[in-house]
C-alpha cells in the first residue's frame, strides 16, 4: 500500500501495474532515482521486517539528501527503521487541551 500511494502521490502510478507488486516497486525506484525527497511516514503500526527492507531499497536510488521520516507507537517498528530515534514523551492533559482549543476552536467564540 504504501509503494502504491508513493506512486500516487508523484504522479507515477497505473492501475494496469495494481496488482504486480515486484513492477510497482521497479516504477518507484525508477522515479526517485537521482532525485531529492521527502517522505513521511505516518503513524506507522507495520513492523514486518521484509516488507521494509524491501521499500528501503527503493529509498537508496534517492539523491543525497533526501530524508524519510517515521511516526510510530510502536517500539519494534522504531528498532526496525535502524536510523536515529527520537522518543516523545506524552502531552499533559493541560497542553492536550490547549492545542485541541488552538486548532480546533481557533474561529469560535468561546463565550458564545
Amino acid at each position: 500500500r504504501i509503494t502504491k500511494g508513493l506512486l500516487q502521490e508523484i504522479g507515477s502510478f497505473d492501475s494496469k501495474d495494481d496488482g504486480n507488486f515486484n513492477k510497482l516497486q521497479v516504477k518507484l525506484k525508477e522515479s526517485l532515482k537521482g532525485k531529492k525527497f521527502l517522505v513521511v511516514l505516518d503513524d506507522v503500526w507495520n513492523d514486518t521486517y521484509n516488507e521494509w527492507d524491501n521499500l528501503r531499497n527503493v529509498f537508496v536510488q534517492g539523491d543525497m539528501g533526501s530524508k524519510i521520516i517515521v511516526t510510530t507507537r510502536k517500539e519494534s517498528v522504531a528498532q526496525m527503521m535502524c536510523a536515529e530515534q527520537i522518543s516523545m514523551g506524552n502531552l499533559s492533559s493541560e497542553d492536550s487541551w490547549s492545542l485541541f482549543q488552538r486548532h480546533a476552536l481557533e474561529n469560535m467564540d468561546p463565550m458564545g
